[in-house]
C-alpha cells in the first residue's frame, strides 16, 4: 500500500442523503487525509449519497445490509454479514466505521478480521441500549450527542 495508507471501510445506513447525518458522514469521508487513509464505502442502496461519494473519487459499493435488529432480517443478516466479511477481507481493511445501528456488522468484521471498529452516535443512548447495540464490543465510540 503506498505511503503506509490505512484502508478504512465505512458502512452507510443509506445510499441517499436522507438528512444531516448522511451529509455529515459524506463530509467526514471526503475530508480524510488521503495520504494516510484510503476509504471505501458500502451503501445498502444507490442514491445521491453514493453518487456524490463516487464523484469525489471514493470507491463506493452497493450491498444489501439489512438492519440486524429487525425481525424480518433474521434469515438474511448472517448471509449479508458473510458477504460483507469476504469483501472486507478482499479489500484488506484495517479499520471499520459506521453509525451505531450497524454495530452488529462492525463487531462481526472486527472479531473475524482482528481490526478495530469505530461507531458514531448522533443521539442520546439509554443504559438499556448499551447491550442491545453491542457498544461494549466496539473499539471506539464517537459521540455526536450527550
Amino acid at each position: 500500500m503506498p505511503n503506509g495508507e490505512v484502508k478504512v471501510l465505512y458502512l452507510s445506513l443509506s445510499g441517499a442523503k436522507v438528512g444531516g447525518a448522511e451529509i455529515q458522514y459524506q463530509y467526514l469521508i471526503e475530508g480524510l487525509n488521503r495520504k494516510r487513509y484510503r476509504p471505501r464505502v458500502i451503501c445498502p442502496e444507490g442514491g445521491d449519497l453514493a453518487d456524490g461519494l463516487r464523484l469525489s473519487g471514493i470507491p463506493t459499493d452497493i450491498m444489501k445490509l439489512p438492519l440486524w435488529r429487525k425481525t424480518k432480517s433474521i434469515f438474511t443478516r448472517r448471509i449479508a454479514a458473510s458477504r460483507l466479511l469476504r469483501s472486507a477481507q478482499e479489500m484488506g481493511i484495517r479499520l471499520i466505521h459506521s453509525e451505531f445501528r450497524m454495530n452488529h456488522y462492525l463487531h462481526w468484521i472486527s472479531r473475524n478480521l482482528g481490526v478495530p471498529a469505530v461507531c458514531h452516535v448522533r443521539s442520546p443512548v439509554r443504559p438499556d441500549q448499551i447491550r442491545k447495540y453491542r457498544f461494549n464490543d466496539i473499539s471506539m465510540i464517537i459521540a455526536v450527542s450527550n
